[in-house]
């Protein structure tokens, strides 16, 4: 979970898109994770 956040954190600070850009993030950090699994 922690590096999931950092590495979410770092991508929005990037984007700086909001929490419509941070949620796309989250589903694609999460597809990503869930396909490795």
């Amino acid at each position: 979970m922690v590096i999931f956040y950092d590495f979410n954190n770092s991508l929005h600070s990037k984007f700086g898109d909001g929490k419509c850009g941070e949620f796309l993030v989250s589903v694609i950090v999460h597809s990503i994770v869930l396909g490795n699994h």
